[in-house]
């Protein structure tokens, strides 16, 4: 068996245990007594290969993210290291989870503590936009008033909301973007982010809901 070149290790027997260490491949020599020898390749099986996943992000701030390394298989005391686009390396850790990273373009590097393996997964976070629905959902309609709700939201961080009239003069504000009894008429209700400068303005006109009757049906008809 030969490991590295110069290191062959023979044995009269073929069933025997040896060392690996860090190798992931190995090389068999059977050899008769005439000197005849044959070479087989044995490689560390797929199975056992040490690998990860994608990089995972998520609990996103003004400033921050957190980036995880998953779907880990086959890893021995694994490091998990955080490196910049210069690849630096910013920190590491044994938890592949990585908190108040700021926006950017990175890199985790994982290195297995037993085979040889260095195994790298790059990935961007930018500061995802600010939206909502296009139109303002009107609802709980009654003879004089109704509700006004902004809905669809994505990418906000603590938005604030205010209401304004046909007029611009500011009715009320609050963190929901929910207004209710308001009288009919027409609005408008702007979504102000807590990070980015980011103002979102959705105009709306609400009316009274129109009584209606469906067809008429005649029957029992007689003289």
């Amino acid at each position: 068996m030969v490991i590295t070149a110069g290191d062959t290790i023979w044995s009269a027997n073929n069933n025997f245990r040896f060392k690996i260490g860090k190798k992931r491949s190995v090389t068999l020599i059977a050899r008769d007594n005439c000197s005849n020898a044959k070479t087989v390749v044995w490689n560390l099986p797929a199975n056992i290969t040490p690998a990860v996943g994608s990089i995972s992000t998520d609990n996103f701030s003004c400033l921050y993210f957190r980036a995880t390394v998953t779907g880990q298989q086959n890893l021995t005391s694994p490091q998990y290291c955080l490196l910049d686009v210069a690849n630096n390396i910013l920190q590491c850790n044994t938890t592949g989870v990585f908190n108040n990273v700021a926006y950017g373009s990175y890199c985790i590097r994982t290195i297995d503590a037993c085979y040889d393996t260095t195994i790298t997964r790059c990935f961007v976070a930018q500061k995802a936009t600010p939206a909502v629905a296009s139109t303002v959902n009107q609802t709980n309609k009654t003879c004089s008033t109704f509700t006004a709700r902004i809905t669809g939201q994505q990418n906000l961080i603590r938005p604030y909301y205010c209401l304004y009239n046909a007029g611009n003069t500011l009715i009320r504000c609050d963190s929901t973007g929910i207004f209710t009894n308001l009288a009919y008429g027409s609005y408008c209700i702007t979504v102000k982010d807590g990070c980015v400068d980011t103002l979102i303005s959705r105009c709306f006109s609400a009316a009274p809901p129109i009584p209606a009757l469906g067809q008429v049906n005649t029957s029992n008809k007689n003289c």
